[in-house]
């Protein structure tokens, strides 16, 4: 009984078995402690790759995102209809906008043309044969054309033949109106819309009114003149437009063109009674107030016809060289004289055309510093030399002078004068150039001799 109970249940003594249990917890001790030096166990992977605790986190946050998504690509629909119905609601208002100009425009030159239609009728001819009456307090009513005896009589009808002189002036008008119109749109010139072109009278045409517009085509202000006539420059190849007699409307305000003197030109230019230097004046003007509009790079032989009238009594210059002179010759000589006068700078003559009665035709003439650069350009259809006591003028008309980056000004009344009072006047006589001396053809003889040089 004692050795049976000795023994463990399995079979060992009871020391035996106190040293297996101890053998035991050490063994278990080390293996727990091994397992945490090793770190957290990995998660557990899904057979897609993704682990059970990421997928159960990211879960929430996709469904977020994606209903975020939706309501931004919901609210970007709404944004894109909208713009395309305020598109749609500009494109409207720009097409009523048009609509409502072309009928104020229409409106304006039926008014105009009734007031024109109007104007040709003679007051004889109005029904009653007098003006509307006025009645104000105190003041006697005049009488009309018809109201005193024997007055009918006094005013005759007109006949037919100036009737027929009235209606050839009024198709001839309308057809110089026509061709401005041609004019302005070939030309591209879209400051300008041409309203009203009146009557032709003389070398002029008037009143003229035009609609003044900016770089949108929108009304920006109006012009008006009395009368219109035009100057040309075959070698600036411009036509101007020249505006009596007027006015400019803007923002409600009138501005009348300028009728202020003509100033010499070119600072410090010297007195001619002085003797030194050279003074630059333009010619005497005609006593209106005018505007100049200048339509540049214009052929004006394409519209020497169809602007007959107004390019002067004359009409535009078409003459061309007599074959009398040698123009190189008369180039280089007129250089020559040019040359010793250089007080205040050097002309040049660069370009000429020919010679027809005495009259340089076609003449580019060029100012240079004192540094020989080009400060100025003068074009002109027609330059004419005279000489006198005061020294020698240079007289240039139908042109335009260009300074700086082409900044073209026409000549003012057409003319623009060069005075050269310190020019030696017998040098100028003996160089032999148009209009200081005959044609050397004429004469029977050669060419009169260069220049003498001063000492």
């Amino acid at each position: 009984m004692t050795r049976a109970t000795d023994r463990s249940l399995f079979g060992h003594p009871r020391g035996s078995r106190s040293r297996s249990l101890a053998g035991l917890g050490l063994l278990l001790g080390v293996t727990g402690w091994c397992g945490a030096c090793d770190g957290p166990a990995e998660p557990r992977v899904r057979p897609d790759g993704a682990s059970e605790a990421g997928a159960a986190t990211s879960a929430p946050l996709e469904a977020a995102s994606g209903e975020r998504l939706r309501e931004l690509e919901l609210e970007l629909q709404r944004e894109r209809a909208r713009a395309r119905d305020l598109e749609a609601q500009v494109a409207l208002l720009n097409q009523s906008l048009a609509a409502s100009e072309e009928r104020r425009i229409e409106r304006e030159r039926e008014w105009l043309e009734y007031q024109s239609l109007l104007g040709l009728l003679s007051p004889e001819r109005l029904p009653g044969g007098k003006p509307f009456g006025v009645e104000l307090s105190g003041v006697e009513p005049t009488p009309g054309p018809g109201a005193g005896p024997g007055s009918e009589d006094e005013r005759p009808l007109p006949t037919e033949a100036q009737l027929a002189a009235q209606a050839e002036r009024a198709l001839r008008s309308k057809a110089i109106e026509k061709s401005l119109r041609t004019l302005l749109a070939l030309e591209d010139v879209r400051a300008l819309d041409l309203l009203e072109c009146g009557l032709l009278e003389g070398d002029a045409i008037g009143p003229v009114v035009f609609r003044l517009l900016d770089g949108r085509g929108r009304l920006a202000g109006s012009l008006y003149a009395e009368r219109m006539r035009l100057e040309a420059s075959r070698s600036a190849r411009t036509i101007t437009l020249v505006l009596e007699s007027g006015y400019e409307t803007r923002g409600g305000e009138r501005f009348p063109f300028d009728d202020t003197p003509r100033r010499a030109q070119g600072a410090g230019a010297a007195d001619p009674a002085s003797g030194e230097g050279e003074a630059e004046v333009e010619a005497k003007g005609t006593g209106r107030a005018a505007r100049r509009v200048v339509l540049e790079g214009i052929d004006p032989l394409s519209w020497a016809d169809d602007f007959r009238e107004l390019f002067g009594a004359a009409g535009l210059d078409l003459s061309g060289d007599d074959g009398l002179w040698d123009l190189g010759l008369v180039r280089a000589r007129l250089n020559e004289l040019l040359k010793r006068d250089s007080s205040s700078g050097i002309y040049r003559l660069r370009e000429l055309g020919g010679v027809q009665e005495g009259v340089l035709l076609r003449v580019h003439l060029e100012r240079l510093d004192s540094e020989g650069g080009v400060e100025r350009r003068l074009f002109a259809d027609r330059l004419r030399l005279s000489a006198g006591a005061s020294g020698v003028e240079l007289e240039l008309s139908h042109g335009v002078q260009v300074r700086g980056q082409d900044q073209r000004v026409p000549f003012l009344d057409g003319r623009y004068r060069v005075l050269l009072p310190g020019a030696d006047t017998e040098a100028w006589v003996r160089a032999g150039l148009p209009g200081l001396s005959p044609a050397p053809a004429a004469a029977g003889s050669s060419a009169p001799p260069a220049p003498a040089d001063r000492d």
